[in-house]
């Protein structure tokens, strides 16, 4: 394949040391332009690894205390970060572009199970590396990846590029990757893995050796805080340093550059390979005039307004940490010199004491071989105060500015004293949370783009039906499923940050719906709202912990119920009104029970021998009240169907078993011919109480003649609080 052949072996040798030279000149250029912000690194490396030392030591057992300011935010983020790229198994959604077509919709299902298999399976190190680069872009400001298709493997490749190792020119000012004409990548490299590369032919010839003495500042900084031997003290193996430069040639001579990508020896100086950087069809013809791809995808942390390097918790937070670390020290060095240097101090020759130091011993007097008239002016004793209280009053505030700054305050890592109302806790999360979900949010545009990467390459690539595991079972994509137009989406939510903040926003939901009387009834939104909390606590087996929702009962007894209507409401099954009821008669027995509810006497109920009896109902006000609001919302439900079975909105027909209305009046309206007839006798309403007799206006009148007015009327039910 053209782009991936080798083109430095067509060169002439004047040619490629032409090449090489401007090369390798300009990744110097690059590199002195950014010496001072690599020093600046190695600084922040030392700070968080909490190895800074203080630049002039007093004395000798000085504190060289560290306090982890910018340690604690970088891990608190990385943490979270962490978590939000990766909430799930399956990471990585496809998009097709033809959203009606259910085979586009069944390769866009295979093909992002499939990169999440890759990625998270096939390739063991992309969620290590990936970890390491929310830490590193954390720390530094940014970090990289690097999507290309590696020939010799024969699969495509996703490595983690470190900042110090991809030299941009630093006057670059504000620009997105794909503006840069030129990057160098630095790839320290075994001399095995250089040999196996010339043998596949990947390079022309072996490079040298490199000379690892001048290492720059932040490789120095990280081999003394991992403690690596300095080169020539160890038997590692030899490396070559190799620089991997994307950059614009004119290597046909018509005077205009193309992207291309050159290998080149650090230490020899020699090219060891050209490719291509643009796409070409099938027969090698270059493809959208010659437009450069991308390998590299940037992570950036906060964006840098004036540069193209962006800015860390290290610019935030490190000048601020050092400042901390010096007033530490200095507090601590007031203690020890408060607690030893006052037992310090100088004699006097005229005690005649022995020595040039005299040790202190407690539970003794010593004898003295000269006498003087006053010991106490022969002795001189140090007097150090302690710490200043404004020096430790600053410290404090220095602290806590920083971890606002850094977003590590209490709410956020879970240290608060006090309990906390959900929606306080939400606000405190909200507010400490909002830089690092803004930057989350920006890396999610850059894991995108990272994955959309991969998906071209893969359909490139990609030459037959690949088996991959779906969650226990074998799945197949096939190269046909990569032919759809789709867009690759990462599966994250960069809001949810931490784990507090699932459980607070689930938790106030909860209690919300609950105090809303429209909810708190429904037991789909118990059911729902419950659920979320259990997710939000990451609980495993959650269908074996909640029941299976009950469907409403179809109770056809009124009777029945209005018994459950008086057990409170968590005692009561769930039971609903439905077309085929006699709701004439549903509707008299509620009215019979709320006259009774008014009266604070239970109904007259017939007994087997046809007596009659009354007892007190006992409730409460509240009580009372909370029970009519329920049996009046349910009477509307009666009077609502038997309106639309009137009417011919409903055909009347009911499910089996339900109670059929008397005669051939379907509706069952008395005063109707054949339809059921109202009781009379006990538990018969008064007049102007709704029911069977007449009563005021507001009921529903039937159509014929001869039907008592207020049949499903109301009427003036006294429901008020202490009625």
């Amino acid at each position: 394949m053209v782009e991936l052949a080798n083109l430095a072996t067509k060169l002439d040798d004047n040619e490629l040391t032409d090449f090489a030279r401007d090369c390798y000149e300009n990744y110097e250029e690059d590199l002195d332009s950014c010496e001072e912000h690599r020093e600046k690194h190695a600084e922040w490396l030392e700070l968080y690894h909490q190895t800074h030392q203080p630049d002039t030591p007093h004395w000798s057992g000085a504190s060289d205390t560290s306090i982890p300011i910018i340690t604690e935010a970088v891990n608190q983020f990385q943490s979270r970060g962490y978590k939000a790229l990766f909430p799930s198994r399956n990471f990585v959604a496809a998009l097709p572009e033809d959203v009606d077509s259910s085979e586009a919709q069944a390769s866009a299902e295979r093909v992002g199970k499939y990169l999440s298999y890759k990625l998270s399976k096939e390739d063991r190190g992309y969620k290590q590396d990936k970890n390491a680069m929310l830490q590193a872009a954390a720390l530094h400001g940014c970090d990289y990846s690097k999507v290309y298709y590696n020939p010799l493997k024969g699969k495509v490749c996703v490595e983690r590029v470190r900042e110090c190792d991809l030299v941009v020119p630093y006057h670059s000012g504000p620009c997105q990757m794909d503006d840069l004409e030129r990057k160098t990548h630095i790839i320290p490299m075994s001399m095995n893995k250089a040999a196996i590369l010339v043998r596949g032919k990947f390079f022309s010839e072996l490079p040298t050796p490199y000379n690892q003495d001048n290492a720059s500042p932040q490789q120095q900084a990280i081999d003394d805080i991992q403690g690596i031997m300095p080169p020539g003290q160890s038997r590692t193996p030899q490396v070559c340093k190799i620089l991997e430069q994307h950059a614009l040639l004119d290597i046909d001579g018509d005077g205009i550059a193309e992207p291309y990508i050159i290998w080149l020896d650090a230490e020899s100086k020699k090219i060891l390979r050209i490719q291509i950087r643009y796409e070409v069809d099938e027969r090698g013809n270059a493809m959208d005039d010659k437009q450069p791809i991308e390998y590299f995808v940037k992570y950036g942390f906060l964006p840098n307004a004036d540069g193209f390097l962006d800015n860390g918790i290290g610019h935030l937070l490190g000048s601020l940490n050092i400042a901390i670390n010096r007033m530490a020290r200095q507090i601590e060095d007031a203690g020890t010199l408060a607690n030893i240097g006052n037992m310090s101090g100088f004699i006097s020759e005229n005690l005649g004491m022995k020595g040039d130091a005299v040790d202190l011993e407690l539970g003794y007097f010593k004898r003295l071989p000269k006498t003087v008239s006053n010991i106490r002016d022969s002795v001189y004793q140090f007097q150090f105060p302690g710490a200043n209280p404004s020096l430790v009053k600053n410290f404090e505030y220095l602290v806590q500015t920083a971890q606002r700054v850094g977003s590590t305050t209490d709410a956020v890592t879970g240290n608060i004293e006090k309990v906390l109302q959900p929606l306080s806790m939400m606000t405190l999360l909200e507010s400490s949370l909002q830089m690092p979900t803004s930057v989350m949010e920006q890396m999610a545009v850059s894991f995108e783009d990272e994955l959309n990467k991969i998906y071209r390459l893969e359909a490139k690539y990609i030459k037959g039906p690949k088996r991959f595991n779906d969650e226990g079972a074998s799945n197949i994509v096939r190269p046909e499923d990569f032919s759809e137009a789709m867009h690759i989406t990462p599966i994250l939510d960069p809001r949810q940050m931490t784990w507090q903040q699932k459980i607070a926003k689930a938790q106030e939901l909860y209690n919300f719906s609950m105090a809303n009387p429209m909810l708190a009834q429904n037991p789909e939104v118990v059911m729902e709202t419950t659920k979320r909390i259990l997710v939000a606590l990451d609980t495993e087996d959650i269908d074996k912990i909640l029941p299976p929702p009950q469907k409403p009962e179809d109770i056809d007894n009124q009777d029945m119920e209005n018994m459950y209507f008086m057990l409170p409401k968590e005692g009561r099954p769930s039971f609903d009104v439905y077309e085929g009821q006699n709701h004439v008669e549903h509707i008299h027995k509620i009215d019979t029970l709320v006259a009774a509810l008014n009266e604070d006497m239970l109904p007259k109920f017939p007994t087997q021998d046809e007596a009659t009896m009354q007892v007190v109902m006992g409730f409460t006000n509240d009580q009372k009240q909370e029970i009519l609001i329920d049996l009046l919302a349910h009477r509307r439900k009666h009077m609502a169907y038997l309106y639309g079975m009137e009417t011919g909105v409903l055909n009347g027909q009911r499910p089996n078993g339900a109670m059929a209305p008397v005669g051939g009046n379907p509706t069952g309206i008395p005063g109707n011919p054949g339809g059921v007839q109202p009781q009379q006798g006990a538990g018969i309403m008064p007049p102007g109480q709704g029911g069977a007799m007449p009563g005021p206006a507001g009921g529903f009148t039937p159509n014929q003649p001869g039907a008592p007015a207020g049949i499903l009327g109301l009427g003036k039910l006294d429901i008020q609080k202490g009625a």
